[in-house]
């Protein structure tokens, strides 16, 4: 167990799909339960202002949620807040520290997490990432994923929120 409590295990084998479509997303039969809630933080082509975001919104999907601040130079990732159900699968909660200080304890998560959170800031749309883990010590954990951004009055990408299913 590392300091962060995260027990590492070994990924045998992990498959990622990413979609950067919004409207291809919110269309999407797999979301279509939530698709009416996330459809107003992405209208007219362009991602909704951080100024227009309130999580209590967004109640009913926060034990899903993961809200993370965008910025620096690189581009670094802080966990301002991250739902339940994601802390009770993981058995860890890395509310208030940043991404780059878990790399060596997130291991093999890391990259595809960046990558994601990276073309989300990048694009300003919403990317789902679609991944498949196989473990060592278990089955598989199959996570879903939709990372959206949201903007500042200067456009910048100045938060990200995550919705995730999670399944073992």
């Amino acid at each position: 167990m590392s300091d962060t409590g995260l027990v590492m295990v070994e990924v045998l084998e992990r498959t990622t799909h990413w979609i950067t479509n919004a409207e291809e997303i919110l269309a999407d039969e797999k979301v279509a339960d939530i698709a009416p809630i996330l459809e107003p933080m992405f209208r007219n082509g362009s991602a909704m202002r951080l100024a227009d975001f309130d999580p209590l919104d967004y109640a009913a999907l926060a034990p899903d949620m993961c809200l993370m601040d965008v910025g620096g130079s690189p581009t670094r990732f802080f966990f301002r807040l991250i739902g339940t159900r994601i802390i009770d699968l993981y058995g860890i909660d890395n509310t208030g520290k940043y991404l780059d200080e878990l790399k060596d304890e997130i291991g093999d998560f890391y990259g595809p997490v960046v990558e994601a959170f990276d073309c989300t800031v990048t694009t300003q749309n919403f990317v789902r990432q679609s991944t498949t883990f196989e473990w060592v010590d278990r089955k598989y954990v199959k996570s879903e994923s939709i990372q959206i951004p949201l903007i500042s009055d200067t456009g910048d990408t100045v938060r990200l929120v995550t919705f995730s299913q999670i399944t073992c």
